[in-house]
């Protein structure tokens, strides 16, 4: 495979797995429903990785809020995810680290998301920085985990979010800068 990763987990329903290209790393299982991605076990605390390919420590996860995360939104795009399951993600709208299974506030700042918003959530050094629908929501600063992976967290049962998307930032992966993508009409599309 190569970056940028995206998955709009168009298939087969299924309540243990997202695929081959999908890793679990924490709590789980991740599966597809109504083509979305959703957390059915509902552990406290869960993470999934896009495992098909490297990411360089400095990189960015977005995903569209399905129609219930509204509710209780507690399944976000995850950065700098390790093999534990520690990670930095979305959860209420702050911006989140877990460690050692337990999660806590990075941010002080954050956002109310509902149906169909884009969650964009950026490593890059020290600075994580928060996305709604291509618009910052602040940044912040903190050097706890300094690699990883790109993928999902989740901390509730049936929440779901679709179309994900990951890529290195600053080119690696196929565009300069911090490109922003999107979906439409099921193809990715790179804005410019």
């Amino acid at each position: 495979m190569a970056l940028p990763a995206s998955d709009n987990f168009n298939r087969a329903d299924s309540s243990t797995t997202l695929g081959v290209n999908w890793t679990v790393r924490v709590g789980g299982p991740f599966g597809i429903f109504s083509n979305e991605c959703y957390q059915p076990g509902g552990a406290a605390v869960a993470a999934v990785e896009w495992t098909a390919d490297s990411f360089n420590a400095d990189h960015y996860a977005q995903a569209v809020c399905g129609p219930t995360f509204f509710s209780a939104q507690e399944i976000s795009p995850a950065v700098r995810i390790q093999s534990n399951g520690d990670c930095y993600a979305v959860y209420f709208g702050k911006i989140i680290k877990i460690i050692g299974g337990v999660r806590s506030a990075v941010s002080a700042f954050g956002g109310s998301f509902t149906n169909a918003d884009v969650v964009k959530l950026t490593a890059t050094g020290t600075t994580l920085e928060l996305f709604k629908n291509g618009v910052s929501l602040g940044t912040i600063t903190d050097a706890t985990l300094s690699g990883g992976g790109a993928g999902i967290f989740g901390a509730a049962a049936n929440v779901t979010v679709d179309d994900f998307l990951a890529d290195n930032v600053g080119g690696g992966g196929g565009g300069g800068g911090n490109p922003w993508y999107y979906y439409a009409n099921e193809q990715l599309v790179r804005e410019s």
